[in-house]
């Protein structure tokens, strides 16, 4: 009966999934694996583990495509914190750009990608690459041809126009709403976003990245239903299994 589910293998009893499934999905800030152990009376380690196999469900509930009766908003965001805010080790070495004041190797930040209906439903990826090619297949993947799309003034998406009706707000003005042209929907996503990475979870490792955005994407786009309703429908799509070996030996290529 669990078998091919989040719950396969697993040695804690329903009542304890079901908890931490309605904990990580009703809170809007989301929660720590210290915290959700706690509240549940588990270990953090398992607490930690359970985390993962929820978020890995939740994939399922990204939209294939996106609704274009109305208008779209795409942006990106950059996370792994503000350099002027880091330790004097982890800042970027003036003197040589590939490494830190500490010696080890420089990361730059990670940047992230969603596309949203506006008051509607939102598609979230982790872009390794910030490559215009890479950008336009993404929005070419989840929103149908002829939709209306609003961004900023970035170039990269300046070719949208041959498949879309494409409107840009122009940021470097000061410009911030012209008429419907705008993408304040999505940034106020991002800073609902980029408080909870910062506030609660600090930082996030990028094997685990693409599973965190599950999460928030899910969360957010089912924010119009009851806590009741939030939890059957995340438990239709609970066949994911993750076994723990899979998800610490996970890489991201």
């Amino acid at each position: 009966m669990l078998v091919g589910t989040i719950f396969q293998n697993t040695k804690k009893p329903l009542r304890i999934w079901f908890g931490a499934i309605y904990i990580l999905t009703t809170s809007k800030k989301s929660v720590t694996s210290p915290y959700l152990a706690e509240l549940l009376g588990i270990t953090q380690k398992t607490a930690w583990f359970m985390m993962h196999r929820i978020r890995e469900m939740l994939k399922e509930q990204q939209p294939e495509f996106l609704d274009c009766s109305g208008p779209i908003e795409v942006d990106e965001a950059w996370i792994d914190g503000k350099e002027k805010n880091k330790h004097f080790g982890r800042k970027r070495d003036p003197n040589n750009g590939n490494f830190r004041n500490d010696g080890t190797p420089y990361k730059p930040k990670k940047m992230l990608m969603g596309i949203m209906e506006r008051s509607g439903q939102i598609v979230l990826r982790y872009m390794p690459s910030g490559k215009k090619k890479h950008l336009l297949e993404f929005i070419n993947q989840k929103v149908p041809a002829g939709a209306t799309i609003y961004t900023d003034e970035n170039k990269s998406y300046m070719d949208l126009n041959k498949r879309y009706n494409h409107a840009t707000i122009l940021h470097r003005l000061s410009k911030y709403v012209d008429g419907q042209v705008h993408t304040n929907s999505i940034e106020n996503f991002w800073s609902l976003f980029k408080r909870s990475i910062y506030g609660v979870h600090h930082q996030i490792s990028e094997k685990h990245l693409h599973r965190y955005l599950n999460a928030f994407a899910a969360v957010f786009n089912a924010r119009a239903m009851s806590a009741s309703e939030r939890m059957h429908k995340f438990l239709e799509s609970s066949e994911a299994p993750l076994s723990y070996d899979e998800l610490t030996n996970m890489r991201y290529d």
